[in-house]
């Protein structure tokens, strides 16, 4: 409960080979999706929340958001649902979905990767109410599932994590 304090968590370290279709995705290969599914306690409590697809080769660092290079995701700020991406080392762009998520509310968000690497997203099976974004990873890309979760300066968050979901599509 220390501001500034957050983990993360991935299904493929970037040291390890990974299982290919399992826990690491190389693009251009069999689209692929993963779900996640959890409950925030006090969403006033977290910087961010973010869960989506990262490039496998991505060290853990303090700020995702400010230096993972590629990524698509969904990221939950003080109840305020945005998909969020980045591609290339370019500035993170995000979009406010005008979804919200709630105190004590289980929803489950969703990142679905094309074989030709186009993300799409869903919060709790359907579309975004507003998403802009198109990204689409470069071929050969190889991504890995993560989580970053960032505590704020506010009360507790409490996330629980119900059931993560990964597979092909």
């Amino acid at each position: 409960d220390t501001n500034n304090l957050g983990y993360q968590f991935v299904t493929c370290h970037r040291s390890f080979k990974g299982i290919e279709g399992k826990n690491s995705f190389t693009i251009g290969g069999p689209a692929f999706y993963a779900k996640h599914r959890f409950k925030i306690g006090n969403v006033s409590g977290l910087d961010y929340c973010m869960f989506g697809f990262r490039l496998k080769s991505q060290a853990h660092i303090a700020d995702p958001k400010a230096t993972y290079t590629d990524y698509a995701s969904l990221d939950v700020n003080a109840g305020d649902i945005y998909v969020e991406t980045a591609l290339n080392n370019t500035t993170a762009t995000p979009t406010d979905t005008t979804d919200n998520w709630g105190n004590g509310e289980v929803h489950e968000l969703a990142v679905y990767v094309s074989s030709a690497g186009a993300a799409t997203f869903k919060i709790d099976g359907s579309d975004p109410t507003v998403n802009t974004h198109t990204l689409t990873f470069d071929a050969g890309d190889v991504v890995t599932v993560f989580g970053a979760f960032m505590k704020g300066a506010g009360e507790a968050a409490d996330v629980e994590h119900i059931e993560l979901e990964v597979g092909l599509q």
